[in-house]
């Protein structure tokens, strides 16, 4: 069976004054990364999990911090590549 990561992309919209909590929390998500935030509390963070369900439990997880906004999924693509020979 094929090994499956799912790469997706998300804008997070954050209250300008909780966004330094709010970077904290998620790159502490595992498989989070931001990579770009505005003073006007934008963040582009990008997720790598193991299946679907996980990025919609990361995207939950997200909306349920303080300070959030909103989160929008804006990129999903799944990569599968062939299983390991041992």
């Amino acid at each position: 069976m094929p090994h499956e990561t799912h790469i997706s992309s998300i804008v997070v919209h954050v209250r300008p004054d909780c966004q330094a909590a709010a970077v904290a929390r998620i790159a502490a998500l595992a498989g989070a990364e931001i990579h770009g935030e505005s003073s006007e509390g934008k963040l582009v963070v990008v997720l790598e999990t193991p299946s679907e369900g996980d990025i919609l439990a990361h995207i939950t997880a997200i909306n349920e911090m303080p300070g959030i906004v909103a989160t929008s999924l804006i990129y999903h693509e799944i990569d599968s590549s062939p299983p390991e020979e041992t």
